[in-house]
């Protein structure tokens, strides 16, 4: 199943979209907010180095911090490979 990433260009259209989600994905040097059926993201690596500090504040409270993803074809087959 393909997913259509969104990218959110500047830092008021993403506190109008991250309002409304429940969780926030960050993942450097990207921020993922998955709303709906939708999926948007932020680049970082696009912002000035003193809007990132005000950004993640303003997203603290719904941020979850992601070291890796790993892609299996079912829960199964994750459980399997990681005991």
């Amino acid at each position: 199943m393909m997913i259509e990433f969104l990218e959110i260009k500047d830092a008021l259209s993403l506190y109008r979209v991250a309002k409304s989600a429940n969780i926030i994905i960050r993942k450097d040097p990207f921020i993922i907010i998955p709303l709906y059926r939708l999926t948007f993201f932020l680049d970082l690596r696009k912002f000035k180095d003193e809007e990132i500090p005000e950004i993640f504040k303003a997203l603290r409270d719904k941020t979850v911090i992601v070291d890796k993803a790993i892609l299996e074809s079912s829960l199964s087959d994750f459980i399997n490979k990681h005991i």
